[in-house]
């Protein structure tokens, strides 16, 4: 797994049940032994738009991702119908 399908499967729950983006962008993280990816850190305006992965399966890597490009390739791809 990416670092990027990491910081998709952190909001894709809540992109796919149609939560509003300022809801989904309050403070909150996933961590795991392997993975570490959170969301508005430290609750700063700056980072409000920011999902961070701090670990990916178990090495620092430290990966920044826009939350609205996230956002809006979930909503891409679900608006797309699936492939038979």
């Amino acid at each position: 797994m990416t670092a990027r399908e990491v910081a998709v499967k952190l909001i894709e729950p809540y992109v796919l049940r149609g939560d509003d983006p300022d809801w989904i962008k309050q403070p909150m993280g996933s961590m795991s032994n392997r993975n570490w990816v959170t969301l508005n850190v430290n609750g700063r305006t700056k980072g409000r738009d920011k999902i961070i992965v701090e670990r990916l399966d178990g090495r620092q890597v430290n990966a920044v991702f826009s939350f609205r490009e996230i956002y809006d390739e979930i909503q891409r791809s679900r608006r797309q119908p699936a492939l038979l």
